[in-house]
């Protein structure tokens, strides 16, 4: 089984999703980030966007204050599972 397959299997499996990006992430990973949460959201799972830095004024228009939190605080427990595709 190849890893985009083992991704969606795990997602498929999982209902409660949280994505994140790195420190420093770019525009790009800002918006992928905001439209694979609301992709899931869309497919019954329930995803959390977490990002706690500043959100370049160039994606406003993805209103990312609707889909990104500041910090982890409203979220109850869960189990991270990183993957990585290369």
């Amino acid at each position: 089984m190849d890893q985009k397959q083992q991704i969606a299997d795990r997602l498929k499996q999982s209902n409660n999703i949280l994505v994140t990006v790195s420190n420093n992430p770019s525009v790009d990973q800002l918006s992928a980030c905001i439209g694979l949460t609301l992709a899931l959201n869309k497919l019954g799972k329930h995803a959390t966007a977490v990002f706690s830095g500043n959100v370049p004024s160039t994606i406003e228009f993805l209103q990312p204050e609707k889909t990104i939190e500041k910090n982890t605080d409203s979220l109850r427990d869960f189990i991270i599972c990183l993957l990585y595709t290369s």
